[in-house]
């Protein structure tokens, strides 16, 4: 997924909702701010913002404050902790369930596999994800890049 930039003025913020996001029209574009975000951003603020596009919205990734030249991006501390969770499962399962082949305990190695599986899609995933909050935030603070 590409990092798009929008800039305009602030406008139809809305409350937050129960997915931990606030709606607003930027340009022409609705957009999606996390609640990590919110807080650099008010009605009418002249602001930039870096992120993604899905089914016609952009899901905000960073936010730059044009007026007070701050730029602020998404919390990667939760995507953090994922990965330690999801790597220890990983690990658990698909190096440690290694030595369980010889058993012939074929219902356990099956669950094994699957849950190592799991956990490292989503530790790939997750340090995806941690690259393009970073990507969006970095495109904002040194643009050309």
């Amino acid at each position: 997924m590409a990092i798009v930039i929008l800039r305009g003025t602030v406008r139809n913020l809305t409350a937050l909702e129960k997915n931990g996001t606030v709606k607003c029209r930027l340009d022409g574009y609705n957009v999606m701010v996390p609640i990590d975000l919110v807080s650099s951003m008010h009605e009418g603020d002249e602001v930039e913002v870096a992120g993604t596009m899905s089914k016609g919205a952009m899901h905000a990734m960073a936010v730059k404050n044009i007026k007070q030249d701050k730029t602020v991006k998404v919390d990667v501390t939760n995507y953090v902790l994922l990965i330690g969770a999801a790597g220890f499962l990983w690990v658990l399962c698909g190096v440690l369930g290694l030595r369980a082949l010889g058993t012939g305990e074929i219902l356990t190695e099956s669950i094994d596999d699957i849950v190592s599986i799991a956990g490292f899609i989503i530790v790939m995933f997750s340090i995806r994800h941690m690259f393009l909050i970073n990507k969006a935030s970095n495109q904002l603070k040194y643009p050309g890049m």
